[in-house]
């Protein structure tokens, strides 16, 4: 679910800031972990779609409202038509902060082009994202997630959470229905989230029943 999606964007990060705090100084090394890490987290916490998250332009979509950040994407970069605003946590702002103060400016041509995410001399594509994030989260978890993916955590976990209260995994994604927030992302989250606990089950059931063998045959 998003929470530990989340999970793996914050541990990044502070891998990011550990490396900092030994070297005395950002490397472009620590640049990238901290830039994926706040990618992931980003991601779990707004699950805008890919197209969204790699055309991020931190001259025209990014403000500074009091201590947060607002993400402001105009229609033309949405899937539905309509402008969508997502407003930052204060942790995750605190981060974006950090950032673009401190670690973006050390990738190559950085000062030349607006792009959120930096790669080499030229931003992510959104190719470029779904392998960083695939890579990253097959590492932590055991499995890879595609950022189209994290939608379908984030309807998970609101009908997981608040189920009283679905009607906001519509708002959160973006869609015009209900119906299709139920038909595509909850209905088919909830299943694999069942499969899942089935199997975690499963495997406690067979851990208990191997261990009682084992203190059979040593009697």
């Amino acid at each position: 679910m998003s929470h530990e999606l989340y999970a793996v964007g914050l541990r990044l990060i502070e891998v990011a800031k550990k490396d900092v705090a030994e070297g005395g100084a950002p490397t472009l090394k620590s640049a990238e972990m901290l830039r994926d890490g706040l990618m992931i987290a980003l991601l779990a916490e707004q699950p805008m779609r890919r197209g969204e998250l790699a055309s991020l332009s931190i001259t025209e979509h990014l403000s500074n409202i009091g201590d947060r950040f607002v993400l402001n994407l105009p229609p033309e970069l949405v899937k539905c038509g309509a402008a969508r605003h997502y407003r930052v946590s204060q942790r995750l702002s605190n981060i974006i902060r950090l950032y673009l103060l401190h670690f973006r400016p050390l990738f190559p041509n950085a000062t030349e082009h607006a792009g959120m995410w930096p790669y080499k001399d030229r931003p992510m594509t959104d190719k470029m994202i779904r392998r960083c994030v695939r890579r990253h989260t097959a590492k932590a978890l055991g499995y890879a997630v595609t950022p189209h993916r994290f939608r379908n955590a984030a309807a998970t976990f609101t009908s997981v959470v608040d189920p009283k209260n679905i009607r906001m995994a519509k708002d959160l994604l973006g869609h015009s229905s209900l119906f299709v927030t139920e038909q595509h992302y909850v209905d088919g989250s909830r299943s694999r989230l069942a499969g899942r606990q089935h199997a975690e089950a499963w495997a406690t059931l067979l851990n208990r029943l191997e261990a009682h063998n084992a203190n059979k045959l040593m009697r």
